[in-house]
């Protein structure tokens, strides 16, 4: 299983204040991954927020979509940067796909609109991500099957009886 951890500051206060802070961070995920070897796909540190994601171009791409750099790539906090390094602060583990030859371009344009809501739609609801066969699959597996219907109660329908009057 993939996850997406996020932290936030209350009332969205700020984590960070000072790039040695950033800078700490990224040592404790380091010296976590050392104690306790997890599959980390990536990271973004941001001022008031962070993330351990599982879907990566819109993590990575996080401090662009908040103009705090040009490019994704130049967010010295955020894993598309670690990887560009000959050793990167934090091990980060292979993917568990191919990785597209022109990441850091695709993390440089914004992700579409209806993909982005899906994608937090999905985080937000603990619901599967991947194609429609694979999400029911997974769901039934996992119990996960409350995911993908609407919340709340069921509406009522009218029955037939109450039709004719």
């Amino acid at each position: 299983m993939i996850y997406h951890c996020l932290n936030r500051g209350n009332g969205r206060q700020r984590l960070f204040h000072k790039p040695a802070d950033y800078d700490a961070f990224v040592g404790i995920i380091a010296e976590a991954m050392d104690h306790a070897p997890v599959g980390l796909l990536g990271y973004c540190l941001m001022p008031n927020h962070w993330h351990l994601p599982t879907v990566l171009r819109d993590v990575e791409a996080n401090a662009l979509r908040a103009r705090l750099v040009a490019h994704a790539q130049d967010w010295r906090w955020g894993s598309l940067a670690a990887r560009m390094p000959a050793k990167p602060p934090v091990a980060l583990s292979p993917w568990p796909v191919r990785r597209p030859p022109d990441w850091a371009s695709l993390s440089n344009e914004p992700l579409p609109d209806a993909q982005r809501a899906a994608a937090r739609e999905r985080l937000a609801r603990g619901r599967p991500y991947g194609d429609a066969d694979w999400i029911l699959h997974t769901a039934a597996t996992l119990g996960l099957d409350h995911t993908l219907r609407p919340r709340g109660r069921p509406r009522k329908t009218e029955t037939k009886e109450e039709n004719e009057k």
